[in-house]
């Protein structure tokens, strides 16, 4: 991550926050129990900035302003981190507006433009929905900064507190203001209020912000060492960015242990929830920790994440064995990849099992299994794994007739499965369960089989280009935008909304006397989501929406 940084004078490195060594005073020690929502309008107003900046799409990367970041105003030791940026000046604002405001029905609700202030917005808002007696200019606007973020923070025993991080133009201002929305907002409740630099740190009491104020000053999270390795492989931050600590899911399922413990004195319960802790913290065993963002740049969103050890039933493939998006033709509409590991679905179940106290069956699963095989005459789980092979790929071309699908009659449509694999095999369990469909009723299947494949679909015609692969999605200008290591792809998904102007073709179809659907269809491009393994073996994911 680039460690240079423009804005607003006055403000300066991207917004984080986040956590450090434990606090030197455990915070919440006079005893105060932390199982309600006490401090709602807090967590609350952190958890609904997050929402509607990631909805809306506005806000700015904590990259581009200037000095101080929620990440310096909360301890190193935080479990999970959000940060939002609403400096209305940076050009990933300006970016998301512009490309948010070619729908029109966005640009009319919104209501927004380049020089408007995103801050009033939101608060506004918020202070319309059951605050009296406060404004934003008045109660606000004196002191509010461009950067907040939430963070779940390790407490005293094995619980954990929401904090929330606020930057500051005035700290006076900014605790009576705090204070003012806490009387009308929050029905009364206390908030805590601390100052870390340019930040103002809120938690549920008073000595919760002034101890995890000193503990993030002592070591922040931005000094962190694994939250600088997460953030720095996701690339430049955008206007949403999300850290989640190695120690996250034992620390979280501790929680719900202690929940389940306060619930009453019965033991069986909390038995249940050690033996449940004890299956994600093995589960998670090999977790590295996650990190990710949402931004903008010239037409398109993006949500990019990467992480390292998910568990194997969510973890993307060393080597993908499914038929490549790139193989496709430039025309195609759509289409969606999955590539499967060894064993991968008794791995699952095993897995699951575990979690569910059920054993490597899952729990009854054993007759389940049983009951299938008698009625498919496959052996199971085996016959899955060895029907979808080492992945496939299912897509549909853009020359689909959507008006042929009305038709009483089963229509020719390009449409079309391809799976790598042993087709001998692949061929033996797909005539086991065509021979329980009834004479007739899949007559129009097509199949072809090959060395290392077989493709199914309802055209001969698009069965056979699946066949002969080499398609040439993989120049087409859209495609590359959507999907950034096609070559890598273990799972994705890809949509072009302008081959062949289906998309709005579609639009108008299903929608003839509402022509505004078909003006904000108009202005999609692509969507790509995909996920692969790097060198270093980190998993990372991508969605892409890209505009014309």
């Amino acid at each position: 991550m680039s460690d240079q940084h423009t804005g607003a004078p006055g403000y300066g490195e991207p917004e984080y926050l986040g956590g450090a060594a434990a606090p030197a005073t455990e915070p919440g020690a006079e005893g105060a129990s932390r199982s309600g929502p006490r401090w709602g309008l807090v967590a609350g107003a952190g958890a609904g900035v997050v929402a509607v900046v990631a909805a809306g799409g506005f806000g700015l990367a904590q990259l581009l302003s200037g000095s101080g970041s929620p990440a310096d105003a909360v301890p190193a030791n935080a479990l999970a981190y959000v940060s939002v940026d609403l400096d209305p000046s940076a050009s990933q604002k300006i970016a998301a507006i512009q490309m948010l405001r070619k729908f029109p029905a966005l640009k009319e609700e919104m209501g927004l433009d380049a020089r408007d202030d995103v801050r009033k917005w939101f608060f506004e808002d918020v202070l319309d929905d059951g605050c009296k007696g406060v404004t934003y200019e008045a109660d606000v606007a004196p002191w509010i900064g461009n950067r907040m973020a939430l963070a779940a923070v390790p407490d005293q025993g094995s619980t954990v507190a929401p904090l929330f991080a606020v930057q500051v133009t005035d700290p006076d201002a900014a605790a009576q203001g705090v204070r003012a929305l806490a009387d009308s907002c929050g029905e009364g409740e206390d908030i805590g209020v601390a100052f870390v630099g340019d930040y103002a740190v809120l938690t549920e009491k008073q000595a919760d912000a002034d101890s995890y104020a000193r503990a993030a000053e002592a070591s922040a999270l931005s000094d962190d060492a694994d939250y600088r390795t997460w953030t720095d492989r996701i690339g430049d931050p955008g206007i949403v960015n999300v850290y989640v600590s190695a120690e996250a899911p034992a620390r979280m399922t501790d929680v719900a242990a202690d929940m389940a413990g306060e619930a009453g004195d019965d033991v069986a319960p909390q038995e249940q929830m050690q033996k449940m802790r004890q299956d994600v913290v093995e589960l998670y065993r090999d977790f590295e920790g996650a990190a990710g963002t949402l931004r903008f740049d010239d037409g398109t969103l993006e949500l990019a994440m990467a992480t390292k050890g998910m568990p194997g039933g969510v973890a993307a493939v060393d080597a993908p064995g499914a038929p490549a998006l790139g193989d496709l033709p430039a025309s195609t509409a759509a289409a969606f990849t999955v590539s499967f590991p060894d064993n991968w679905l008794q791995d699952w179940m095993t897995s699951m099992g575990d979690l569910l106290g059920g054993g490597a069956a899952g729990g009854g699963s054993e007759d389940l299994w049983k009951d299938l095989e008698a009625a498919t005459g496959l052996q199971l789980p085996e016959d899955v794994e060895t029907l979808l092979g080492d992945g496939l790929r299912v897509s549909v071309d853009s020359s689909l007739d959507t008006a042929a699908l009305d038709s009483p009659d089963v229509p020719t449509v390009p449409i079309g499965i391809r799976i790598n694999g042993d087709a001998a095999e692949i061929d033996r369990v797909l005539d086991t369960l065509l021979a329980q469909v009834p004479a007739g009723e899949l007559d129009e299947l097509k199949r072809t089989s090959g060395d290392g494949y077989v493709v199914l679909g309802l055209d001969q015609a698009y069965v056979d280009t699946l066949t002969s692969g080499g398609g040439g999605l993989a120049d087409d200008p859209s495609f590359r935008a959507v999907v950034p290591e096609a070559d890598r792809v273990s799972g994705g998904v890809f949509v072009n909304f302008d081959a062949g102007d289906w998309a709005t073709r579609v639009a108008g179809e299903m929608f003839p006397d509402e022509p505004e659907v078909k003006a904000n269809v108009a202005p999609l491009d692509a969507l790509g989501l995909s996920s692969w393994l790097d060198d270093d073996r980190v998993q990372h994911g991508s969605l892409i929406l890209s505009t014309d």
